[in-house]
């Protein structure tokens, strides 16, 4: 009877090793039947998968796959989504997969015990071709969580996720803070770094509750361990914004340490579901650049002023004049100081961090 757990899937995975260096790049593989389930596999899962029958085959067809080369080729592992399996009772079993992500050769022999895989023996299991189940979950293991892809089409070698080393040892916070009309780039940014083990990702449209204030959010940016911040041409416009660049300054020096900075150019665009029709790129590395956006904020001060001479009740000249105080501390401290520090630091686009699987952030996060 076929076992309908709906997180059994969860609890194991497809561990397959091959000499043949070319053995997982055409999308399947297939395993000799002498080397299917027999060494370096537990009397356990040998009793509850080793039938191999159509409700078996249902079953772990749902698992996901580990296909590590054997030591000898020094090639990195890959992580691999199961689409079928068929089975021959005379000559071996083809696993159909599509390629997720990849483990480093160094990851993978750190994480040998921790994957179940035997290293002990004379002949250790990463230098012998086979096929073999363990019960070990892997997203227990991995330092990032496996990627679905889902909807996405097969991903190609240079593109795939590295679920590697690279993890805080302790939980880390991090706070978002992007302008709203590139919450789709924000979205990727989140998916990608809420994968990673020990990780806690915060942001305004997730964790701000009915009613309650967004600065009132906005200062708990302190308490974050970092700040990864978007900037673009629509961050360095917005008074929200810069309220939370306004917050983050107020720590000084140690806002340096805290802040880790993705710059938006306007090439990013393609990752947004609906193309901007005006440029989104933040211009920060030139003085003209600089004084383009205090110029803008002079202009919101001079026409916020203009508005509230017009306004002759005093208490509905309240709110005007804390927005009237803010964009002052905008152009007198905040901006010139902030955009003298990102221009400085060099950051990288979104396009470059994505590429390199926020490889700076985690580096940053993991030290």
């Amino acid at each position: 009877m076929t076992n309908t757990d709906p997180q059994e899937e969860n609890q194991y995975y497809h561990l397959i090793v091959s000499l043949d260096e070319n053995a997982f790049k055409s999308g399947e593989h297939i395993i000799a039947r002498e080397r299917c389930l027999i060494r370096y596999t537990s009397a356990v899962i040998k009793n509850e998968f080793g039938k191999l029958d159509e409700s078996v085959v249902e079953r772990i067809s749902k698992f996901p796959c580990l296909l590590a080369y054997e030591d000898y080729c020094k090639r990195d592992a890959y992580i691999a989504k199961v689409n079928k399996i068929v089975v021959r009772e005379l000559t071996g079993v083809k696993f159909c997969f599509e390629l997720i992500g990849r483990l480093s050769f160094d990851d993978l022999h750190r994480l040998a015990f921790e994957l179940d895989i035997d290293m002990s023996g004379a002949i250790k299991e990463l230098n012998h071709t086979h096929w073999t189940i363990k019960k070990v979950n892997l997203n227990d293991v991995l330092p990032q969580k496996l990627p679905s892809n889902d909807d996405n089409a097969p991903l190609q070698d240079d593109d795939l996720p590295a679920l590697g080393s690279l993890y805080p040892k302790v939980p880390c916070s991090l706070f978002l803070s992007y302008c709203s009309k590139e919450a789709d780039i924000a979205d990727i940014i989140d998916e990608n770094l809420s994968a990673v083990r020990n990780v806690t990702v915060s942001r305004d449209t997730r964790d701000v509750a009915y009613r309650e204030s967004f600065k009132d959010f906005m200062k708990q940016i302190k308490k974050h361990d970092y700040v990864v911040m978007l900037i673009s041409d629509n961050f360095l416009k917005s008074q929200n914004c810069m309220y939370e660049v306004g917050e983050l300054l107020t720590l000084a020096e140690e806002f340096k340490k805290r802040l880790l900075f993705i710059i938006i150019s306007d090439d990013d665009a393609k990752y947004m579901k609906n193309v901007p029709v005006s440029k989104i790129g933040a211009k920060i590395y030139s003085a003209k650049d600089n004084t383009e956006y205090i110029t803008y904020w002079e202009t919101q001060l001079n026409e916020l002023n203009n508005r509230i001479e017009l306004i002759e009740s005093k208490s509905a000249k309240i709110e005007p004049l804390k927005k009237l105080k803010e964009i002052t501390r905008i152009i007198d401290q905040d901006l010139g100081q902030f955009l003298e520090f990102v221009s400085d630091a060099n950051g990288r686009t979104f396009e470059e961090m994505y590429k390199s699987n926020f490889l700076e952030i985690l580096e940053a996060i993991s030290a």
